[in-house]
């Protein structure tokens, strides 16, 4: 792992919200969509994955249910989680 890669990507997010800064529900919304747009891809090259909705909770939480220890499933959870933080707490 590159850390100053890393770092220089930190810095320019931390420029960036200087500028204009994110409010609670946009930062959350940034972070979901980087889940999304890191595992879709990636979840795209499996072939036990030709049946999933990526975008239907129930539909990515069967699939973790079959493929626990699959990290992009678990990353698509995560997004939906953090979309429904947005919805009930920020609406």
């Amino acid at each position: 792992m590159n850390l100053q890669k890393v770092q220089d990507r930190l810095n320019v997010f931390i420029d960036l919200n200087e500028k204009d800064l994110f409010t609670s529900k946009e930062y959350l919304t940034y972070i979901a969509n980087l889940l999304f747009g890191m595992a879709i891809p990636l979840l795209t090259l499996d072939e036990n994955m030709s049946n999933l909705d990526h975008k239907d909770y129930y539909n990515v939480e069967a699939f973790l249910v079959k493929y626990p220890d699959n990290p992009y499933l678990q990353l698509l959870l995560m997004a939906h989680q953090i979309l429904l933080i947005i919805q009930e707490n920020f609406e």
